[in-house]
């Protein structure tokens, strides 16, 4: 919705006058009266700042570069609207430093990234198939072949 200065006027106008009518017929003080229309319009002069410095992210695709173009809060913001996921890389590391067995290091660090990062999800965090699968944006059942996979690296590696 578009901010429109005139209109706004008017209507601070209107509800100045209904709540001037309206104190009088209470018997509240002038001085009392005028804290209140200060008071309301630092309220309009607030409201006008927000309508007039923002305007709504309407983006139907993040991924979509004319996205981007058509929106130039979009383009601004887009590094504080990413999310970094660091979770992962600190966990994984950790968990790896931990292990004993140097063939099973060896056979991990035979893996990809994507691939150790599902061992991490599934032994360490406890995550299901189906709960991986839904973090990542895919079916369980890629969750199963990738992780079909990743078993027979690691038996190929240990033995």
């Amino acid at each position: 919705m578009k901010y429109n200065h005139q209109t706004a006027v008017l209507r601070e106008k209107k509800e100045a006058e209904r709540i001037v009518r309206c104190c009088k017929k209470a018997g509240m003080p002038q001085k009392k009266i005028d804290e209140v229309l200060e008071y309301i319009h630092s309220q309009y002069t607030a409201d006008r700042r927000f309508m007039e410095h923002s305007q709504p992210l309407e983006i139907e695709d993040a991924d979509c570069n004319s996205c981007e173009e058509r929106n130039p809060m979009h383009k601004r913001f887009m590094e504080e609207l990413t999310v970094k996921d660091e979770y992962f890389a600190k966990g994984i590391d950790d968990w790896l430093q931990s292990l004993e067995d140097p063939r099973l290091i060896t056979g991990i660090k035979s893996l990809n990234k994507e691939q150790i990062e599902l061992l991490y999800c599934v032994f360490v965090e406890g995550r299901s198939f189906l709960e991986f699968a839904e973090l990542k944006g895919i079916s369980k059942g890629a969750v199963s072949q990738r992780f079909r996979v990743i078993k027979n690296k690691l038996n190929k590696n240990i033995k």
